[in-house]
């Protein structure tokens, strides 16, 4: 399984980031490196205020954190290592389904699990690592449940112990793994051989409270730091539209992993208004039809019974019956699909037996994985040129304003500036209230040229959210562009005090020498090594990159300067010296 697997995702380590892979790891974490512990819990995953965001990840974070002291700004250790995690988690479902059905359904459910297309989303694109994170824990979480109930004395105990810290673990993984306590009373229920439900349910209720409690800890930890639980920012739907945008989902999900053909990372899902829409109808009949078939197959076909409820049961919390930050979303399905592929798998191989083909079952499930394998490689591919990705995106869904924003960042990043301009100015059409777009819109109005423009919007950008560093630092870096220097320190300054941001001092250091403010430049460039200790390449870096935004705007001395700056961090930097060199001839 794990041979097969890797194959179909090696055509994916030289992909490129994507838009919130560069927002997450390289506008943060090139100077998020000190004092990591703390300002993990500070911060959500795209480097936001409580205040101003709701996805509380720290243990995600610190992987990226970590990620980041390796891989640097290199998209290949950030993917192999998501590949290395999604191994980890097929590892993890072959044991969990070996101790819940025969080896032949642990075999081929892992397999066809591993290679469906769908995983793209969650292995390829770096920021989904918490899905891959959380699941980790989910399935670590219900394997050494289940062995905690088949052990006694102190090996139950401690069995049960390390399945609740898993299970804590995984909170700050990302919270979808609350459906974990669900599965564990449903996998107790239908294993049980020895006693009525309501006996194993007595017996094992203290731990169930442990689940409970370790909720109430993480809650309050969460709150307490400001996050809410909630996603919803205000967003109004009536409860009864929920439920039929909820069945509607319902179907549409399925009609993605059971035809894999059209994979999207954006999708518009116009909310139904009625109950006999189409969609609507058909997710409910699928979701009863689901029920019953689960409740029949409770005894004699127990891991069908208990495939169908694990995926109704993960699969709530992403039916937006309370509103999420988008409708529907391909890596949502990682921890939800184990169950679907595991009622799959068992149902064939229940038929199969029936009609004595198991054989042929095989090779019909090899031949499906074989599918899947290919159909995952493409996509890997489609991946790897995001102008071309992200433009099918918005001929498909041309209301969505986030693939127009991806657009956008992908002719950016191809330095397609006025391209990537009227992409940012169709998104804002769509939505004229994302903060980000404008702030993007901002900044690459001003490497076009189109300063005055540029500068209004960025300082409206900072108007609207005045506690945002980056918006502060984006606009400091605009002034300082259009040779503003004494304009450029009021927000450079005001991004370092917002933040942990060494890169700002070092700039706002370079600034005050060009004015020939010595002693302040001196005490910004001691801030940054105090805020980043013993790591004179960081520093270093930091004015290698100044001086490779001097040299893209036709500022040749203040490039120069800057690599200098360079050498006086880091004296054996060469690349510093190589083009002080190569810029004096």
């Amino acid at each position: 399984m794990l041979l097969a697997t890797t194959p179909v995702y090696l055509n994916s380590l030289h992909n490129p980031f994507v838009s919130d892979d560069r927002v997450i790891i390289l506008e943060q974490f090139q100077f998020r490196e000190s004092g990591v512990s703390g300002d993990l819990f500070r911060s959500d995953l795209f480097g936001k205020s409580p205040v101003q965001g709701s996805y509380f990840r720290p243990l995600t974070l610190l992987t990226f954190a970590l990620n980041y002291r390796l891989a640097r700004e290199n998209p290949l250790g950030y993917r192999a290592v998501n590949i290395a995690l999604h191994l980890l988690v097929v590892a993890l479902m072959f044991l969990l389904l070996s101790r819940l059905a025969e080896r032949w359904v642990a075999i081929f459910g892992a397999l066809v699990y591993a290679l469906h297309p769908v995983h793209v989303q969650a292995v390829s694109y770096i920021s989904s690592r918490s899905d891959l994170l959380y699941t980790i824990l989910a399935l670590a979480c219900l394997l050494l449940w289940h062995k905690g109930n088949d052990a006694r004395g102190t090996r139950r105990s401690l069995f049960f112990i390390f399945a609740l810290s898993a299970f804590f673990l995984g909170l700050f993984a990302k919270e979808n793994i609350i459906v974990v306590p669900a599965l564990a009373v449903v996998m107790d229920l239908i294993w049980n051989p020895t006693t009525s439900w309501r006996d194993k349910f007595k017996e094992n209720f203290g731990w169930y409270a442990g689940f409970l409690c370790l909720f109430a800890i993480y809650l309050f930890i969460r709150l307490g730091i400001g996050f809410p639980f909630s996603m919803e920012a205000g967003k109004k739907l009536a409860a009864a539209l929920r439920v039929l945008f909820a069945f509607k989902l319902f179907a549409l999900y399925l009609g993605v992993i059971f035809y894999p053909a059209q994979l999207s990372f954006f999708r518009v899902v116009p909310i139904p208004q009625s109950f006999f829409e189409w969609q609507v109808i058909l997710g409910a009949l699928l979701l009863a039809g689901m029920l019953v078939a689960a409740w029949l197959a409770r005894k004699g076909h127990k891991e069908i019974s208990f495939g169908l409820l694990w995926y109704l049961i993960s699969l709530g919390p992403v039916l937006n019956l309370s509103l999420l930050n988008a409708p529907m979303m391909e890596h949502w399905l990682y921890l939800p699909l184990i169950g679907l592929t595991l009622a799959f798998v068992g149902g064939v191989r229940s038929i199969a037996e029936a009609v004595g083909e198991v054989r042929r079952a095989a090779c019909g499930l090899i031949l499906l994985a074989l599918l899947l394998g290919a159909r995952t490689v493409g996509r890997n591919a489609e991946w790897s040129d995001l102008v071309k990705l992200f433009s099918q995106e918005v001929s498909y869904y041309p209301g969505n304003w986030m693939a127009w924003t991806w657009l956008g960042d992908a002719l950016r990043v191809r330095g397609m500036a006025n391209d990537a301009v009227r992409a940012y100015q169709a998104s804002l059409a769509v939505n004229p209230r994302v903060i980000n777009t404008w702030v993007a819109l901002g900044d690459t109005l001003s490497v076009v040229g189109r300063d005055d423009e540029a500068e209004e919007i960025l300082y409206k950008a900072v108007t609207v959210r005045p506690n945002d560093p980056w918006f502060w630092y984006v606009l400091g870096m605009h002034r300082l562009k259009t040779g503003k220097y004494h304009e450029a320190i009021e927000p450079l300054k005001k991004s370092t005090e917002l933040s942990f941001f060494p890169t700002g001092h070092h700039v706002l250091g370079s600034v005050y020498l060009r004015l020939g403010q010595k002693d302040k430049a001196e005490q910004s460039f001691n801030q940054a090594t105090l805020i980043y200790p013993g790591r004179p390449e960081f520093h270093s870096e930091a004015h290698l990159g100044l001086g490779r935004f001097y040299v893209r705007h036709g500022k040749l001395k203040e490039a120069q300067e800057e690599w200098r700056l360079a050498l006086r961090f880091e004296p054996g930097n060469r690349e510093a010296r190589d083009l002080l060199q190569k810029n004096a001839r």
